[in-house]
């Protein structure tokens, strides 16, 4: 049994909360890179260079100084449209909706945890089960 068995609310406010200000990475697949690189209007290798690096064997978008997405501009994204599937799907990460503790903790962070749209079980699973990085990581998510 999962802690979302009875679903869980979230609505995007757009604060740029969960894009700003603390290190991490976002793994882009290459087909990301494709899809951004084509909305930006530049090469995948100019995209590649300019704002990933490499880690292990993905690619992951950099940061500014502070720590912000590079992508982040006056609080908003300027990919949103095409943004990666990790952004996406935030928060039904699967770290984040299978403990309790953890989706209350990043409710204390995110504005937009518990509020809003009821997301049911299965959407939730659908979510789960179509993100590529999972999918990679052989974690398969029970139904």
């Amino acid at each position: 049994m999962y802690y979302f068995e009875k679903g869980l609310r979230f609505e995007c406010t757009q604060c740029g909360k969960c894009c700003m200000g603390y290190p991490g990475y976002v793994f882009l697949f290459i087909d990301e890179v494709d899809r951004i690189a084509k909305f930006l209007k530049i090469s995948r290798e100019k995209f590649l260079e300019k704002y990933t690096m490499t880690y292990a064997t993905f690619y992951s978008l950099i940061e500014q100084e502070n720590g912000d997405c590079v992508f982040l501009e006056s609080g908003k994204c300027k990919i949103h449209e095409v943004r990666p599937y990790q952004c996406f799907s935030y928060p039904f990460w699967w770290e984040l909706v299978t403990s309790e503790k953890k989706w209350k903790a990043r409710g204390e962070f995110c504005p937009g945890i518990n509020k809003g749209k009821l997301y049911s079980r299965e959407e939730i699973l659908k979510i789960l089960k179509e993100n590529p990085y999972y999918i990679l990581l052989d974690i398969e998510p029970k139904t």
